[in-house]
């Protein structure tokens, strides 16, 4: 949990996926922005200083409340904190989730929560390695073919709509 931080940093990664979806954010003027999964919460820091809304949700308890010392420590940090994906009741224009969805269990229904989450016309901007053996749960192996997982956000109301190296861009074409 500790070295999450540090990992981001040596990597420049937040900055780094900042700058990949610039130009999709800016192309559909998105402004407000779940992190599903927001790990360390370094995405929501650096999105945050842009000045985009930026909403937080993970699911570890512990990692929870260190993001919310973090977060407690910057005087301009305005991200919102979310401990329960079911209460929140606000749509937002994207929803970002980076290299988190190869961990869930029933990954299906999941992305039924988050779909009724991303307005019509909004976005679903994701990474995964689904394959990896033991780092990742075996029943999501299937969707590492693009078939498959397009198939499964299809049936959700989203439309591919670009990839950028391992990140796919989905646009919500309807509510489903």
């Amino acid at each position: 949990m500790y070295e999450l931080p540090l990992w981001n940093a040596e990597r420049a990664r937040p900055y780094y996926l900042w700058r990949m979806m610039r130009p999709f954010l800016e192309k559909h003027s998105y402004k407000r922005i779940l992190d599903f999964g927001g790990g360390a919460g370094d995405l929501c820091i650096e999105l945050s200083s842009r000045g985009y809304e930026i909403d937080y949700y993970d699911i570890s308890k512990p990692l929870h409340q260190f993001v919310e010392w973090r977060f407690s420590r910057r005087s301009n940090s305005r991200v919102r904190m979310y401990d329960d994906i079911i209460k929140i009741d606000n749509t937002y224009d994207v929803i970002v989730s980076f290299d988190v969805l190869e961990h869930l269990k029933d990954m299906p229904t999941t992305l039924d929560t988050l779909s009724r989450k991303v307005r019509k016309g909004g976005s679903f901007i994701f990474s995964g390695a689904f394959s990896g053996g033991s780092l990742h749960l075996e029943e999501n192996e299937k969707y590492n073919d693009f078939k498959t997982i397009d198939s499964l956000l299809a049936a959700k109301g989203f439309r591919f709509a670009k990839r950028f190296a391992q990140f796919y861009f989905y646009k919500k074409i309807r509510q489903h």
